[in-house]
């Protein structure tokens, strides 16, 4: 089985905005602004791939008619993974109706770019039958190892069915996608932008550099050729 990979199209908005996220000069606020916009687009498409509705009948102000609103009893988890992961949660919370927040902390190791995880919360019994959707936020997919990390601490450990968990991202790297398509086939992953490569220090190319590092401010851009 193939994974699903849905790329969000070219809206002029949605080029606006990776293009000031790319642009090295983009002070941190354009940065933060431009990653908002982004993730609003990636909240809204998410919304529309995995909430339930339901008819209703409405009376409007000169008639009946038949309406769908949102089923928002089925419960839905959104995982930010840490840190960076966290910049995308407020896009998701806006639309999303109803919803419970876990949070994975995985730290990339610099020298060999493996994920360490250093912090897990999942608000789900083991194996719970309840869980509709699982929603991961991670701005970038490099190598996909943080990805896949969270993903196998989620089946393994919380026994939540691939199928039921989609992958949201801001831009990915084909090395990234590739790994996911060959560990966790039946996951779905929703992207801004697809990117060329990674470079020799494991960076997506063009990509946007350390995303967490620009969005937060923790610490001057540099460069990572």
């Amino acid at each position: 089985m193939k994974m699903k990979i849905i790329e969000l199209d070219g809206h002029p908005l949605l080029g606006n905005a990776l293009t000031i996220l790319r642009n090295k000069k983009s002070s941190g606020g354009e940065f933060r602004n431009a990653a908002n916009i982004v993730s609003k687009f990636l909240a809204i498409e998410t919304a529309r791939d995995i909430l339930p509705v339901r008819e209703v009948k409405i009376e409007t102000l000169v008639g009946q008619t038949t309406g769908t609103v949102i089923d928002d009893s089925k419960k839905i988890i959104l995982v930010p993974i840490l840190r960076s992961g966290l910049a995308m949660l407020p896009m998701l919370q806006e639309v999303i109706p109803n919803y419970d927040i876990g949070f994975v902390g995985q730290k990339r190791d610099e020298a060999t770019a493996e994920p360490k995880e250093y912090y897990c919360n999942i608000p789900v019994n083991h194996g719970s039958p309840d869980v509709y959707r699982v929603v991961i936020l991670d701005p970038m997919i490099a190598t996909g190892g943080s990805a896949a990390a969270t993903i196998k601490l989620l089946v393994e450990k919380y026994k939540i069915p691939q199928e039921i968990i989609y992958l949201v991202a801001i831009v990915a790297a084909p090395e990234g996608l590739e790994l996911l398509s060959e560990t966790f086939s039946q996951v779905t992953v929703l992207i801004a932008a697809r990117d060329e490569r990674l470079n020799a220090k494991k960076f997506i190319v063009p990509g946007f550099g350390d995303f967490g590092d620009r969005f937060f401010g923790s610490e001057k851009p540099k460069e990572v050729i």
